[in-house]
C-alpha cells in the first residue's frame, strides 16, 4: 500500500483532484448561496473571501504537517469529503438560522453580504483547508521520490491548474444544470472519500468507508424544503429559475426571489405590476403602434411583449424580435408562460451582442436583469447606449427599465445622466407603487399625450403616470456610465442596504 501511495500515478491523481476539487466547490457554492442571498457581486466576494482564507491558513497547516504521509493523505481526504457532506446536510437550517439572527440584531441591511460570508463560511471553508492542507503533503511525497525538484514542482503545479480549470468548466456547464447542486457536490465528496480510502488501511479504511457512504445517503434523501407555491423549478447555467402558481396567475422568479422576472394571468390583461405601464410603449412614438419594429433586450416570460400587444387596436401589427440570454428561461417561457402566443421571433443572446447586427428598429426595451435586482452593467453604459442609438431609425426611441428605491438614487441618476449624454431627449415617469421607473430616450421628445389617448379602460394609474413624467437634462458635473467603469451592483447594494436601514422593504 505505501508504494501505491508514493506512486507517480497516484500522486498526479491527488494533485490533479485537489484543484478541481477546490474549484467545483467554489462555483457550485455560488449556486448553494443563490436561493438564500442572491448572486451578486458581494456574495461572489464573501464566497471568494471565504476559499482564500480557507486555503491559506490550510496551505500554512499541510506545510507543517508535510513530514507526515500516507494515512494522513487519506484521513485529509475522507474528512474533506465528510465534512463537505455535513455542511450541505445542514445548509437549510444554517441559511434560515443566521437570517433570524442577523434581523433581530437590526442588521437587515446586512442579511445580503454578512449572512452569505458566514454560510459560506460554516458550509464550505472545511472541506477547503483539508484540501488546501492536503497540497503540500502530495508535493512532499512526489518530491520524497523524485530529485528534481524543479520539474516535479512545476508538474504538480501544472496537473492542480488543468483540474482548476475543469473543476470551474464542469460545474457551470455541465453537472449543475444536470444533476443540480446537491447531486454535484455528492460527486466531489464522493472522488474525494476513494482517494481517501485508497491511501488509508485496515480498520480505518472500513470506518471511512461507512462514514463517507451514510453521509451520501443521508444528503441525498434529505427532502429539500421547497414552497408549497412552487411548480417547477430548475438550476440553469446562468441561475436558479422557478415558477410559483398562486390563484391561477403564474410568477417567474430567479435566485432567491428579491424581483419577479414576469408573470402570466390567464384571466386578466392587467398584472397591477410595472409591467402595465408597457402598454402605453407602442403609441411614445406617435400613431397606433401598427407596423413598429421592436426589439425586446431582457424576454424573460415575454410578460412585457404581452403588455404591449393587449394594448394595440384589432388591426395593428408589429414585428417583435425578444432577446434571452439564458435558453431554459425561453423553454420555461414556453411551457409556462405562453410564449409561444405572442407574436414575435425569440433570439438566444446577449442584448448587446445581438445590437451587433446590422439591423434597425422603431422600439428597442431594455429590460434585462442578470441576478434579480441588477442591471447587467455593459447595458448602463454611454458606449452601450450610442450603439442602440446608432439601431434606432428616425423618430424611433428606447425604453429601459430601472429598479430604484427614490428619484434621488444614485443608480437612476447615473443611468438617466449617462443616457442624456447620448441622447437629445430623455424622460422619466414612475412606473407603479414599486421602484421602478420607465426611461424614454430619443432624438425627439415621446409623445405622451398619444400614449395616454390610446390606452384602454382601466388604465388610470398608467395615465396619471405619463402626465407627470418629466425631462431630464444632461448634467456635465454628474457621474456617467462608461465600460471601463460602471459599479451597478455597488450602486444597487448601497441602495438596498440604505433601504433596509430606514426600514424599508
Amino acid at each position: 500500500m505505501r508504494r501505491f501511495i508514493d506512486s507517480r500515478y497516484f500522486l498526479a491523481v491527488c494533485s490533479f483532484t485537489v484543484g478541481a476539487a477546490v474549484m467545483t466547490i467554489e462555483m457550485t457554492a455560488s449556486r448553494v448561496l443563490a436561493p438564500h442571498f442572491g448572486a451578486s457581486l458581494f456574495v461572489w466576494t464573501a464566497l471568494i473571501v471565504t476559499v482564500l482564507t480557507s486555503m491559506l491558513v490550510g496551505y500554512w497547516v499541510g506545510g507543517r504537517l508535510a513530514r507526515r504521509h500516507g494515512e494522513g493523505l487519506g484521513l485529509l481526504f475522507c474528512s474533506a469529503a465528510v465534512s463537505l457532506m455535513l455542511g450541505m446536510f445542514a445548509v437549510q437550517s444554517t441559511s434560515n438560522l443566521l437570517a433570524v439572527v442577523l434581523h433581530r440584531m437590526d442588521l437587515a441591511a446586512a442579511v445580503l453580504f454578512l449572512g452569505s460570508l458566514l454560510l459560506s463560511f460554516v458550509v464550505f471553508s472545511v472541506p477547503v483547508f483539508l484540501l488546501a492542507a492536503a497540497g503540500p503533503i502530495v508535493m512532499s511525497r512526489w518530491l520524497a521520490v523524485s530529485d528534481d525538484v524543479g520539474g516535479t514542482t512545476g508538474r504538480y503545479f501544472a496537473l492542480s491548474t488543468v483540474g482548476s480549470v475543469v473543476g470551474t468548466v464542469a460545474p457551470s456547464l455541465f453537472l449543475v444544470p444536470t444533476f443540480g447542486v446537491r447531486i454535484t457536490m455528492m460527486l466531489v465528496a464522493g472522488v474525494l472519500g476513494v482517494l481517501g480510502l485508497l491511501a488509508l488501511t485496515g480498520l480505518l479504511r472500513w470506518l471511512s468507508m461507512m462514514l463517507v457512504v451514510v453521509g451520501i445517503l443521508a444528503v441525498l434523501m434529505q427532502a429539500r424544503t421547497v414552497s408549497s407555491d412552487v411548480v417547477y423549478e430548475r438550476e440553469t447555467p446562468y441561475q436558479l429559475v422557478r415558477v410559483e402558481e398562486r390563484d391561477g396567475r403564474r410568477y417567474l422568479i430567479f435566485n432567491e426571489g428579491s424581483g419577479v422576472q414576469s408573470v402570466y394571468f390567464p384571466d386578466s390583461d392587467r398584472t397591477d405590476l410595472y409591467f402595465d405601464h408597457l402598454a402605453a410603449v407602442p403609441f411614445l412614438g406617435g400613431g397606433n403602434g401598427d407596423s413598429l419594429k421592436v426589439a425586446v433586450l431582457g424576454l424573460a416570460g415575454g410578460t412585457a411583449v404581452r403588455q404591449m400587444v393587449s394594448a394595440l387596436p384589432p388591426d395593428a401589427t408589429m414585428d417583435i424580435v425578444g432577446v434571452e440570454l439564458d435558453p431554459d428561461v425561453v423553454e420555461v417561457a414556453r411551457d409556462w408562460f405562453g410564449l409561444d402566443e405572442l407574436p414575435m421571433k425569440v433570439v438566444r443572446s446577449d442584448g448587446r451582442t445581438f445590437l451587433d447586427a446590422d439591423r434597425k428598429y422603431d422600439l428597442i426595451i431594455v429590460d434585462a436583469y442578470s441576478t434579480q435586482l441588477y442591471i447587467p452593467p455593459h447595458m448602463t453604459t454611454r458606449e452601450f447606449f450610442a450603439l442602440v442609438r446608432s439601431r434606432l431609425n428616425g423618430g424611433g426611441l428606447l425604453v429601459m427599465n430601472v429598479n430604484a428605491a427614490e428619484r434621488s438614487s444614485r443608480l437612476l441618476l447615473a443611468i438617466t445622466n449617462t443616457l442624456a449624454s447620448v441622447f437629445p431627449e430623455v424622460h422619466l415617469s414612475k412606473a407603479g407603487r414599486s421602484w421602478n421607473w420607465l426611461v424614454v430616450a430619443g432624438d425627439r421628445a415621446p409623445d405622451y399625450t398619444n400614449a395616454m389617448s390610446h390606452l384602454p379602460d382601466g388604465y388610470s394609474d398608467v395615465t396619471e403616470a405619463l402626465a407627470v413624467a418629466e425631462r431630464v437634462a444632461f448634467d456635465p458635473a454628474g457621474e456617467l456610465l462608461t465600460d471601463d467603469r460602471a459599479p451597478i451592483e455597488l450602486m444597487t447594494e448601497k441602495m438596498v442596504f440604505a433601504e433596509a436601514l430606514l426600514g424599508g422593504n
